[in-house]
């Protein structure tokens, strides 16, 4: 609901919002009702649906809210997804494994429809997720490294680099440190039987801090072991700054809590970012990121005449 509220908020419509019940029958099955006892509420409106989809039960009660809206008849849907699992299964790897980010995209595109379907998205794993939408739907990529590197310049933070905890993002770090105006380093990353190591790096780290750039992060260990390194190859100390704060439980937060990062830099948009222990946190820094996805909404509403 934060990110409802926020998002309406930055569109100046905080009266439009309409609450979304999302429950639970006896045997499991969700109950997803927008509430609202006028059966002709949705007709021929315009419609933006909100949801973090960081679990299963969210990526289904979205499923099922945003197909009973269009089933009842709205003018316009937008669907703002700040996150949405399976990302990071977007291309087999196995041979026979499921692609699951193409096959989240096809449900979606997939839904009923009179009209175009339009999806904000935050910060994808790889940009060629968009591709795999169809029939209608028009995805677009919000970024967050504008709202994420103001908070960075608002710490006053000096002499450091950008770099990385892997190679899977070289382009995303390069552009954070141009636009921090700093150099960038790299280390490199491998998966041997159940854990990540890290070895090997590229670029000159010796006195300065690493600030490590990565799109998300479940468990915090690749951060973790990456910014050891650095600190191993004479870089001072670092901070972490992620898109996603998708982890998988609140011990990460404490292991995270209790590294040597010096500042943990995160968006708002995964539901963990609202936990006790990150606000509550002097070393985390929780970036709000609808103002980002209204700034982008807004022109199209605006020719659309909702604003």
């Amino acid at each position: 609901m934060y990110l409802v509220e926020r998002l309406a908020a930055a569109l100046g419509i905080e009266d439009c919002i309409t609450p979304l019940n999302v429950g639970t029958y006896p045997g499991g099955e969700l109950h997803v009702h927008v509430e609202s006892n006028d059966r002709s509420f949705i007709d021929g409106r315009e419609v933006i649906l909100v949801g973090c989809l960081d679990t299963n039960e969210e990526l289904l009660a979205f499923y099922l809210a945003a197909f009973n809206l269009l089933n009842k008849g709205v003018k316009e849907l937008s669907l703002v997804i700040p996150y949405c699992m399976y990302g990071t299964q977007e291309r087999e790897v196995l041979p026979n494994e499921a692609v699951a980010a193409q096959a989240i995209a096809t449900l979606l595109s997939n839904l009923p429809r009179s009209s175009r379907i339009r999806i904000y998205m935050l910060d994808l794993h790889t940009s060629g997720l968009r591709h795999y939408f169809h029939k209608g739907c028009t995805p677009e990529e919000v970024y967050g490294g504008d709202a994420l590197q103001e908070a960075i310049l608002s710490r006053g933070l000096a002499n450091y680099a950008v770099g990385s905890g892997d190679l899977g993002r070289p382009k995303w770090i390069k552009a954070y440190a141009k636009n921090l105006g700093v150099h960038f380093v790299f280390v490199d990353k491998d998966h041997i039987g159940d854990g990540t190591i890290t070895s090997g790096f590229l670029g000159d780290i010796e006195g300065v801090d690493v600030g490590l750039y990565d799109d998300l992060t479940h468990s915090g260990k690749t951060a973790i072991q990456a910014l050891q390194l650095y600190l191993e190859n004479r870089a001072t100390g670092g901070f972490l700054i992620l898109s996603h704060f998708a982890v998988n439980n609140e011990e990460v937060i404490d292991m995270l809590e209790a590294s040597k990062f010096k500042w943990i830099f995160i968006t708002d948009s995964c539901a963990m970012s609202q936990h006790p222990k990150v606000q509550a946190s002097s070393k985390f820094v929780v970036v709000p990121i609808m103002p980002s996805f209204a700034a982008r909404m807004r022109p199209a509403l605006e020719r659309r005449g909702v604003l």
